[in-house]
């Protein structure tokens, strides 16, 4: 396998060139592609992406490369044809260490403000660790930047999942339990997927065993003002209404069959108020829904599996208390 250094760019990593642009997709934060930068370029510009974390999440990736298919396609060309952008809704499968695996499987979601999808940041990394713990991970390259944009991820998660479920035999996947693990933006839409009224039961899917939303949003309430209408015009397009807005709010759509969390925040994020995770876990302990908060004092935003935080090491104790409840 290739080399991979701090100074390696991910548009020169051989294995991973017939999918290069979803590695990072439409993510462009300087005057380039993150993927034509290099993995110590993409630190300096958003030092919360640690640089061994994304190596160890690009290795992975190379290494289940060279050995078999990784990425699926979720839409049919059919499907494709009323939004051509569906074509680019795909489906990594990273299988877990050991085969069989009778954990739930995992369907990771990464963030970008809805502009792009950073998985070599959050979901590589986090799916890698994963397969270590015996889970077997499908990391999701959903559609973002479309006026409106909701609800298409919630209908992207749905394909996805009835496209998991069809292939079960291809995956080595025991039975229809799953877990969703989101990250910001991609933690939205977990926590909406969590509702009936926007998720798995508006979808006809079985509820997820568990969610995993690593610094959500759940509310337009607990945005930050400085930003919030860019990030709801991203979601509702422009010229949205409140009333469309309410009706995805966690806090508004919240039933007694949401499921277990456990959630992962930092009181310093710039970008997501820590108050939405402390909300979530208020509605999960007033409704009796089990559920744990990790609230680090510092690590501010986009960190993913916790590398360079305290919070590293989150994906072994959501392991830890996902068998305790189960």
């Amino acid at each position: 396998m290739q080399t991979l250094t701090a100074n390696t760019r991910p548009a020169d990593i051989e294995v991973l060139k017939p999918f290069l642009n979803y590695l990072m997709y439409k993510c462009v934060p300087v005057d380039k592609p993150a993927v034509e930068m290099t993995y110590q370029e993409m630190h300096e510009n958003q030092p919360t992406w640690d640089v061994e974390s994304m190596l160890r999440g690009t290795a992975h990736l190379c290494e289940i490369t060279e050995k078999q298919k990784v990425m699926y396609d979720v839409y049919q060309p059919e499907e494709c044809r009323d939004d051509p952008e569906k074509a680019d809704v795909k489906l990594f499968f990273l299988p877990a260490r050991q085969q069989p695996s009778e954990k739930p499987f995992v369907l990771l979601i990464s963030g970008g403000a809805y502009t792009c999808v950073c998985s070599l940041v959050e979901s590589f990394p986090t799916a890698a660790r994963l397969n270590e713990l015996g889970y077997n991970a499908f990391v999701l390259n959903y559609r973002v930047l479309q006026d409106p944009l909701f609800p298409k991820p919630q209908e992207d998660v749905a394909a996805a999942l009835r496209m998991i479920f069809k292939n079960r035999e291809r995956f080595g996947i025991q039975n229809e339990s799953y877990i969703v693990n989101g990250f910001s933006a991609g933690a939205n839409v977990t926590a909406v997927w969590g509702t009936e009224q926007n998720g798995w039961a508006k979808y006809g899917l079985p509820a997820p065993k568990m969610l995993w939303p690593i610094y959500p949003a759940i509310s337009s309430e607990y945005l930050y003002e400085d930003g919030k209408d860019w990030f709801l015009t991203m979601m509702f397009g422009t010229g949205y209404d409140m009333n469309t807005v309410k009706s995805f709010d966690v806090p508004e759509t919240f039933t007694d069959r949401y499921p277990p969390c456990y959630i992962v925040h930092a009181k310093d994020d710039p970008a997501v108020p820590c108050k939405n995770s402390e909300e979530l876990k208020k509605l999960l302990d007033a409704h009796q829904i089990p559920a744990k908060l990790e609230l680090i004092d510092t690590g501010a935003h986009g960190w993913g599996d916790g590398s360079g935080t305290a919070a590293a090491g989150w994906p072994d104790r959501a392991d830890a208390f996902m068998v305790q409840l189960f």
